[in-house]
């Protein structure tokens, strides 16, 4: 019997320049009532889900058994509908619930370095850029009002806000203002240009008016139109309107407070960033590696009082393709590592029984991680033609995809995070299907669509891509033979490198078609993410899409002061896309997390690619060997 330990969470998926990584490896004034919110543990209305019981499986090597033992539950997981998924997902879900994640035991153990794949950003400024790599690291180098609570034993599917810069918060009964009482002892970190002095109540306003006026995010806190100083621990946010969201977004690993010496000095800023968060960085070797060491004097405590962080050291390696990063986790050079498909993980249980793994989804709360088709709508016929558009997603077999190309790991793409439509897990085929005709497969029909659209033959297309191996490069080919199947003739047009390609989806600069191996939204507010693709002036809009009924739901969405209200528009945008689509949408893929056996209480590794929460799952990590 293996001593091969399972764990089955999800982490997020992140985007931007995860589409290349994925093909290459494959009021004021008066006092006002409040409503509170108690912080150590009670979010907001977008995150009361808090954890069941959690359970351990002890599989064999070949993962095929598992046994479970209660712990502790907390109130609030819905349980996980797997109906309608592949036998694939069942079989590695059924019996390790994601909101159950099993509690490490064990104690914590303090020292150590952990060793991650990953490369540096371009730059560092987090005031300006979204570049995948920064919004990684940056969570760790800074620090923002609240965090995930990632420990284990707790939900991390759903995660609720655990207070960090701040200790508690609640809204008023007008919801028109919240106020946060400010954690005291905070100190920035040892260096230039804050050298290790406090953070003050002001660093707190000067960091939030940043990020409702300078930040690249600061669309999505434009409903903030004040942050007032009450005492030195109270701070009071004013809203234009309801703001029901507003702890969801803090907890993002975009919204986070820099210092006004840090933001005024273009070195710390963009060369040498400093923060008060729990890791410094230390150097960075271009193209072979990033340090990345423990802040000595950092505040941040553990539930039983303990100092934070545990590891002294992260170094995030650059490995020249996945081959190698995979033969360096064999060796035990790399702790934490990712594989696509069932063959791989089994080929890995082989030579490393012991490994630790999960299976982890590509979607949530803030980002999606699907294979999605831009078209350029803008440039007239046939894209402008709903019917054209219709019957390239009918003809797009998307089980096909999954088992095929993905092993079975996979749910159907589509242009909301699941929880923003009130599912408990990723949606099925089954589900999807229900929301119109985009989402079934149907050549017969498709053919039909092509015929009354004027194009009986079909037609021709160029799809811009880059890479021609891995799971999302067979999934390409997969589609590129559905496509055929109704005469539609794709002819896949390689970038010259992956910084052109992704130029020519922002730059809209493609021939015909755009396949996006990873669809990116926002780095922060839940709500938004449809509206920033989707919308006529969405900031992630690369379709260049108007459509004023969509952009009437949206709106309604943005403008709804309650998440139930917000969630019954985007119901309905999922309903029109169903019917119009203005993407073609592929699947959403699932891989699995790798982790040797000394790595515990990790909720994600070091990779940014499924780091969604940002580096933060290492707050509470430890190294046992």
């Amino acid at each position: 019997m293996s001593r091969l330990r399972k764990r089955t969470g999800l982490s997020l998926a992140l985007c931007g320049l995860l589409l290349v990584a994925l093909l290459a490896l494959a009021a004021c004034g008066k006092e006002e009532k409040a409503t509170p919110t108690t912080a150590a543990g009670s979010p907001t209305a977008a995150a009361t889900k808090a954890a069941t019981p959690a359970t351990t499986g002890s599989p064999t090597a070949a993962a095929t058994t598992a046994a479970t033992a209660a712990a502790q539950p907390t109130a609030g997981a819905k349980p996980i509908d797997l109906s309608g998924h592949s036998a694939t997902m069942q079989k590695y879900l059924q019996s390790n619930d994601p909101n159950k994640y099993p509690a490490d035991k064990s104690t914590p153990k303090r020292g150590g370095e952990i060793n991650g794949a990953f490369g540096a950003p371009p730059d560092w400024d987090i005031v300006t850029s979204q570049n995948v790599s920064l919004m990684t690291m940056a969570p760790v180098i800074y620090s923002g009002l609240v965090r995930p609570d990632l420990i284990r034993g707790k939900s991390i599917v759903n995660p609720a806000p655990k207070p960090y810069m701040v200790e508690s918060w609640q809204q008023a009964a007008d919801g028109l203002s919240w106020t946060f009482k400010v954690r005291q002892g905070m100190k920035w970190q040892n260096k230039p240009p804050v050298n290790g002095r406090d953070v003050t109540i002001q660093d707190m306003k000067y960091g939030l008016d940043l990020l409702r006026t300078q930040f690249a995010i600061k669309a999505d806190f434009a409903d903030i139109t004040d942050v007032q100083v009450v005492d030195n621990q109270t701070l009071k946010v004013i809203t234009s309107r309801p703001f029901p969201d507003l702890i969801d977004t803090l907890m993002t690993m975009g919204s986070m407070i820099i210092s006004k010496e840090c933001f005024e000095s273009e070195d710390c800023r963009k060369k040498a960033p400093v923060g008060a968060g729990p890791f410094m960085l230390e150097s960075v070797e271009p193209n072979v590696k990033t340090v990345l060491t423990k802040n000595p004097n950092f505040w941040g405590k553990d539930d039983q009082g303990n100092q934070l962080p545990y590891i002294d050291k992260i170094n995030l390696l650059v490995f020249s393709d996945p081959v190698a990063s995979i033969a360096a986790f064999r060796t035990g050079k790399l702790d934490v590592t990712y594989v696509y498909g069932t063959r791989d993980l089994l080929d890995i249980l082989k030579s490393n029984p012991d490994t630790i793994f999960g299976l982890q989804g590509p979607a949530h709360l803030y980002t999606l991680n699907n294979t999605v088709m831009h078209l350029k709508q803008r440039d007239g016929a046939p894209w402008n033609d709903a019917r054209v558009r219709l019957a390239m997603s009918m003809a797009t077999d998307r089980k096909s995809i999954v088992d095929n190309a993905f092993d079975g790991l996979g749910t159907p793409g589509q242009p909301v995070p699941f929880e923003q439509l009130g599912l408990s897990f990723f949606p099925s085929f089954k589900e999807m299907e229900a929301y119109g005709k985009a989402w079934i497969y149907d050549p017969k029909e498709a053919k039909k669509l092509l015929a009354d659209a004027g194009y009986p033959n079909g037609f021709k297309v160029k799809v811009a891509t880059f890479g021609t191996s891995g799971t999302a490069w067979n999934g390409l080919l997969i589609w590129q033979q559905n496509w055929k199947d109704v005469g539609i003739d794709m002819e896949i047009v390689q970038a010259a490198d992956g910084a052109a390609y992704y130029g020519l989806m922002t730059k809209a600069s493609y021939d015909d078609l755009y396949y996006q191996a990873s669809m990116n939204f926002t780095w922060t507010r839940p709500s938004k993410a449809a509206y920033n693709t989707l919308y006529s002036k969405g900031s992630n809009n690369w379709s260049k899409i108007n459509d004023p009924k969509l952009d009437d739901l949206l709106s309604k969405a943005d403008a709804a002061t309650t998440l139930e209200q917000k969630t019954t528009y985007l119901k309905q945008v999922v309903q029109a896309e169903g019917e119009n689509p203005h993407m073609i949408y592929g699947i959403a893929p699932f891989r699995f997390e790798l982790m040797q056996p000394w790595t515990r209480n990790f909720g994600g590794y070091p990779d940014g690619q499924i780091f969604g929460w940002g580096m933060r799952t290492l707050i509470d990590a430890w190294v046992n060997k």
